[in-house]
């Protein structure tokens, strides 16, 4: 649990014409159709918790393309990594992704729930 309360998520904009918006009331991210985005947030498999996308059947003009994990150097039995999840817009709309990083044996107990607002123009 103590690695669990120093946990931080982080939410890169690696895509060069996608837009990051500070503003809450709007989309996180603004993209164009065929565009992507990638979103990195630390992860520790070792403690049984991964991140779910929980509404992707919810979701329509936004799809993920793919995730990956990458583990922390130098690679140590218990040590965490980063997961990365890469996004791309298929259609014109705006969705809401939700993530939360859980155990999937343990519902309805996230450990963390972050809700991300993407514009696909």
């Amino acid at each position: 649990m103590k690695t669990l309360s120093i946990l931080t998520l982080l939410l890169i904009t690696t895509s060069s014409g996608c837009e990051r918006n500070k503003n809450k009331a709007e989309a996180d991210y603004k993209i164009k159709t065929g565009e992507q985005f990638r979103l990195e947030m630390h992860s520790n498999p070792s403690t049984g918790y991964s991140w779910q996308w929980t509404n992707r059947q919810s979701v329509h003009f936004v799809d993920t393309t793919g995730r990956e994990y990458l583990p922390d150097t130098p690679l140590l039995t218990g040590s965490g990594g980063t997961e990365i999840w890469t996004f791309e817009g298929i259609a014109k709309g705006t969705d809401t992704i939700k993530i939360e990083y859980c155990r999937p044996w343990e519902p309805n107990t996230p450990a963390f729930t972050k809700q991300i607002i993407v514009k696909v123009k």
